[in-house]
């Protein structure tokens, strides 16, 4: 029984040997992890660039008033202006823009577009021309694109000009009640 007592306590004894180097181990292996692991933190913020186009006339209006062409030798304009910036907010992005003309009708009219430069005594650039014999052909014009730098405020002026050539007085227009429509397009897109 004695030796029995003896194995008993070697038993217990070994455990706690072997339970103390566990410990031990773990202790040891817990700092080593901790020199390698390092937690970190940090912040960003991000924003989207500001696109800003403005398409305006003088008037506030989108209606185009036609009613001064009646007759042969009749004209009338429509000034508009294009800008990338509203509200002292300047467009952030290039932008390009192309004007477009389509005109269709019983009336023998002449549509243009032209860039008006105030800076150079009004010297114009013609952007974009349809003209129109009555038939009620559908004329699609488009200019070549314009192009806004980003962070730069830019302003163009333009005219439109519908005019009734007097060329075209035939009797053919005189009896019927003409009627044409003209849609001007402005399309803008980013470039970058």
């Amino acid at each position: 029984m004695e030796k029995e007592n003896r194995i008993s306590s070697r038993i217990y004894q070994a455990v706690a040997v072997l339970l103390c180097l566990v410990m031990l181990s773990l202790w040891m292996l817990g700092n080593v992890y901790a020199r390698y692991t390092t937690e970190s933190s940090g912040g960003d913020t991000a924003r989207v660039a500001a696109f800003v186009f403005q398409l305006a006339d003088g008037n506030g209006s989108q209606m185009i008033d036609l009613k001064k062409v009646q007759k042969p030798g009749d004209t009338c304009e429509y000034h508009f202006t294009v800008s990338n910036e509203k509200d002292s907010k300047v467009n952030e992005v290039t932008t390009e823009y192309t004007i477009g003309l389509e005109l269709t009708g019983s009336m023998p009219l002449e549509c243009k577009v032209t860039e008006v430069d105030p800076e150079e005594s009004g010297i114009s650039k013609e952007m974009c021309k349809v003209k129109s014999f009555g038939d009620h052909a559908v004329l699609v014009q488009e200019s070549a694109a314009v192009t806004f730098a980003p962070a730069e405020a830019l302003e163009k002026n333009y005219v439109l000009s519908v005019s009734w050539p007097s060329k075209e007085a035939d009797a053919k227009y005189a009896n019927t009640s003409g009627t044409s429509l003209l849609v001007l397009n402005v399309n803008a897109k980013q470039t970058d």
